[in-house]
């Protein structure tokens, strides 16, 4: 399923009609967080979502922390494709480190268990 957390964009990178629309960046993180996606999920990521303290590099870090806390478990809940969608330059930069460091932690985990 293809997932997009955005407060206001309704359509993905490529003009397609998500799965799944989530508007509020601790929706999205709960989800998450019970295990409700998977590996095989795509989630897409906006940063600027009205809440300062919560946005998509809340969110993109998140995601980070459950890597290094449950590996076992965040290869199998956290999508392996995450794409961020912000247009915001520093919001985009600091969301696309996030996605790096877990892209490396999942290859990392990956290759330590074929």
């Amino acid at each position: 399923m293809r997932f997009l957390v955005d407060d206001g964009r309704s359509y993905l990178p490529d003009g397609s009609i998500p799965d799944v629309i989530i508007r509020f960046p601790k929706a999205a993180l709960s989800l998450i967080v019970i295990g409700w996606l998977r590996n095989e999920d795509e989630l897409y990521l906006d940063h600027d979502m009205g809440d300062k303290e919560y946005d998509g590099h809340f969110i993109a870090s998140e995601m980070e922390k459950m890597w290094r806390q449950d590996p076992m478990w965040a290869q199998l809940h956290i999508p392996s494709k995450i794409v961020c969608v912000s247009d915001n330059p520093q919001g985009r930069l600091r969301i696309e480190q996030a996605i790096a460091n877990i892209t490396k932690m999942r290859d990392k985990w990956e290759a330590t268990h074929a």
